[in-house]
């Protein structure tokens, strides 16, 4: 483990051992585990054989609805260390240790936001409460993304160019989907993260039922 984290730091200097959230239990009713390091999960990813049983890091993973009722999907860098080159919905991050949680209790919401805030400039009071509409383990790596579906007063242009100005190293290219061309594009595009190809799945069947978000 030790020398998996020293070769990713000699790669990206900027890699941080952080206290992430992995899980012991999830169900309909909740979720319960605990904090470990940042570079245990990573090692995992690296070699997945090195814990038995695996862990089972927690992230959110949201779809953004913008106010012209654009959703964004952004392709991950092809440097990234899981599934380089596959298109995702951003933003998406490990549930993080932000020190400013109540005592024993994780806000997907507020982990969501801070996401959005570091990867698309979207601040805390452009985005919506974030509505929680799936959760899926990745069968090699055991993330469990927790999927959730938000909503920002931001148009699609504003966050175009927002995402140009921070140049975030996690994607290399950012696009908004008219929703009305959300289906054609999930069938042309074939490269999705299987949790992004779920989650406008869902908001397809939303907006067919005459539920847009």
């Amino acid at each position: 483990m030790d020398r998996l984290w020293q070769q990713a730091c000699a790669e990206r200097p900027s890699m941080f051992d952080g206290r992430i959230f992995v899980l012991d239990r999830i169900d309909a009713n909740g979720a319960q585990g605990r904090w470990t390091g940042y570079r245990r999960a990573h090692a995992q990813l690296r070699e997945p054989s090195l814990f038995d049983p695996p862990l089972r890091a927690l992230a959110v993973n949201g779809v953004v609805v913008t106010a012209d009722d654009h959703v964004l999907v952004a392709r991950r860098h092809p440097r990234a260390i899981y599934l380089p080159g596959r298109w995702q919905t951003p933003p998406a991050g490990s549930v993080e240790d932000r020190g400013d949680e109540p005592a024993g209790t994780i806000r997907l919401d507020a982990q969501l936001a801070a996401e959005a805030e570091e990867e698309l400039g979207i601040e805390p009071h452009e985005l919506r409460p974030a509505r929680p509409i799936l959760a899926i383990e990745h069968p090699t790596t055991h993330v469990v993304d927790i999927g959730l579906l938000a909503r920002t007063v931001c148009t699609a242009a504003e966050l175009r160019q927002r995402f140009t100005r921070l140049a975030d190293p996690e994607y290399d290219a950012l696009e908004t989907v008219a929703l009305g061309s959300l289906q054609e594009r999930l069938a042309h595009e074939p490269s999705w993260l299987p949790t992004a190809r779920l989650l406008l799945q869902h908001l397809v069947a939303e907006c067919r039922a005459g539920r847009t978000p």
